[in-house]
């Protein structure tokens, strides 16, 4: 299984990718930048071919971006699966610009692109993981393999 993992240098990108041995990597550590559009078509050109691709990194509309252009690729392709990882931050979004500016509502629009793209007629498997901050990356890791496999 070839899986393509973005945020891979550190945290649960890095147990992932550390976990699926034909993984490919995505991160501001080997050039790039989910917020580029140009870095964005160029992830997707890699990993088009992969099987599995893990949506981990966060920089602002990134991820929405990314889950939507993969989604768009591999929506009828039932050997596909797209996981992306969320925060609970979503569940806090309020009106008022704090110290956490728009992470949690951010969130909550990703949360809310994978219930969307679920409840759509496709093939692909749409996995979401809603994680709080304070995680066993190891176990989190674990557990999403088993959920692609299954």
């Amino acid at each position: 299984m070839k899986v393509a993992v973005t945020g891979h240098y550190s945290g649960l990108g890095k147990e992932l990718f550390e976990l699926f041995p034909n993984s490919i990597g995505f991160d501001l550590e080997n050039g790039f930048d989910i917020k580029n559009l140009d870095h964005l078509n160029n992830i997707v050109y890699q990993a088009k071919d992969c099987d599995v691709f893990i949506n981990n990194a966060y920089n602002n509309i990134g991820q929405i971006n990314l889950l939507q252009l993969f989604f768009d690729i591999w929506r009828y392709d039932s050997s596909k699966t797209i996981v992306t990882i969320g925060s609970i931050a979503s569940d806090f979004v309020n009106l008022n610009y704090d110290e956490f500016g728009l992470y949690p509502a951010h969130k909550k629009a990703l949360e809310m692109s994978c219930e969307i793209l679920n409840n759509t007629d496709k093939n692909c498997k749409v996995l979401f993981f809603k994680l709080d901050k304070i995680v066993d990356y190891k176990k989190i890791a674990n557990s999403i393999k088993d959920a692609i496999i299954k």
